[in-house]
């Protein structure tokens, strides 16, 4: 028993040597602590159980209830190879670490931000339901830990597509969506973007946008994320 907690703290260190090399002030907060942090009741009631099981049926449980039918393919990999959740801390800020087994064999980190900070938000207004659902009621982001790219980004780190975009002088079609109006909110980490015009986003209606190539317009902002997703966690 001794060399089983033994194994699993110097297993933690190692996993915090890593985080650190990404985010200089981030700590792996310890689970007794959580009854009086301010974090989401959801939380609360994840890291005060002791049982990954139960963790893992907590957290799944919400994903499938605000996205399940919306990202069918991310759940079902995170459901069987996720191997363990902790809560981070760092700039003030609370998020779910995921210790996902990706399909070359190796442990990639994704992190899940808190929704509380997404309240109140100011790209709240026109924002499509189920994208505010997942930010209100799920993540702030949920994105490959390192890169903090490769899914939903933060809510403070989504693309305005009012910056200037060099693609622009070199598109083959007018353009068909409004700059001032548009927001990136998935990236993929390799100069694509899903972009949410907030004037045509009826039906999860989104672009497809890359730095270096033809927009494809029109297509369901879900079905794409679900597809990034599972490539992320290739």
């Amino acid at each position: 028993m001794e060399d089983k907690k033994l194994d699993m703290e110097v297993n933690k260190m190692e996993k915090l040597l890593f985080l650190k090399k990404f985010r200089k002030d981030v700590e792996i907060v310890d689970p007794g602590q959580v009854e009086n942090l301010s974090i989401p009741k959801l939380w609360r009631e994840l890291f005060s159980e002791k049982d990954f099981s139960i963790q893992k049926k907590i957290l799944l449980n919400q994903w499938k209830k605000v996205v399940g039918l919306e990202l069918p393919n991310s759940i079902s990999f995170i459901e069987n190879n996720l191997c363990e959740l902790d809560l981070i801390h760092y700039r003030e800020k609370w998020s779910i670490l995921y210790s996902i087994k990706c399909e070359d064999g190796e442990i990639y980190y994704f992190e899940g931000g808190n929704p509380e900070e997404c309240v109140d938000h100011k790209l709240l207004n026109g924002m499509p339901e189920k994208l505010m659902s997942f930010y209100l009621e799920l993540h702030n982001g949920f994105f490959f830990y390192p890169s903090r790219m490769m899914g939903l980004v933060p809510l403070d780190e989504v693309t305005h597509f009012s910056d200037d975009w060099g693609i622009l002088d070199e598109l083959e079609e007018p353009l068909k969506l409004s700059l001032d109006t548009t927001y990136g909110f998935f990236k993929n980490g390799g100069g694509g973007y899903l972009a949410v015009d907030y004037n045509n986003c009826k039906n999860n209606i989104a672009t497809r946008w890359f730095d270096d190539m033809e927009p494809e317009y029109n297509i369901n902002f879900w079905e794409y994320a679900d597809i990034w997703l599972k490539i992320g966690f290739e």
